[in-house]
């Protein structure tokens, strides 16, 4: 017996699909009506409009990627372990859930850049994009307090390019995980514990 996936997921996972490959501005909400199969209308019961609907829809790929991410870090027992954890389980993320970094990637910068009032719509994404950036500093923050990172190394704009290049675009087969993992650690100049 297979068991029946509620409209507002099967809606809800659509548009993750949908607004993954063609971005808010390609993406129409009879697009998603259709591959979700269900009526236009439906759509506006569950999300009165295409903005609240990208809303959840990213929000919810964030959450993913951050749960993904910092799920199980305090199980580790040193701080280079956890930021060992940490960079392998985003890259894990960005290599096996493509159609969610390419969600999150999409309009991304477009979120990030928004800062004037017609981009009101924006600003929740802004909000829950930058406390997900906040957690990386945290993780930087925490490694300088440790004496693991240098206290030259500057928290925001390291998480930031830490974020930005380990994206959907930027990870290649050429690459493994290791590599990646022991070049952003040399780049912070971390030292053993």
């Amino acid at each position: 017996m297979t068991k029946k996936i509620p409209t507002k997921r099967k809606i809800l996972d659509s548009a993750k699909k949908i607004f993954a490959c063609k971005g808010f501005d390609g993406t129409s909400v009879e697009e998603i009506a259709n591959d979700a199969g269900v009526k236009k209308a439906l759509i506006f019961y569950y999300f009165p409009t295409k903005d609240s609907l990208f809303l959840e829809a990213w929000t919810e790929g964030i959450n993913e990627l951050e749960q993904h991410i910092f799920g199980h870090k305090e199980k580790e027992n040193t701080y280079l372990s956890k930021l060992k954890h940490v960079l392998i389980s985003y890259i894990d993320f960005v290599m096996n859930r493509k159609e969610i970094m390419k969600l999150i990637e999409m309009d991304k910068m477009r979120i990030i850049e928004s800062h004037n009032e017609t981009d009101v719509k924006m600003q929740p994404l802004k909000q829950r994009y930058n406390s997900f950036i906040k957690r990386i500093e945290n993780l930087i923050e925490e490694g300088k307090q440790k004496e693991c990172i240098p206290e030259t190394i500057p928290t925001k704009g390291t998480a930031k390019l830490i974020a930005q290049s380990i994206g959907v675009n930027s990870i290649n087969e050429d690459l493994n995980v290791d590599t990646i993992v022991k070049f952003i650690m040399k780049g912070l100049s971390v030292k053993e514990e």
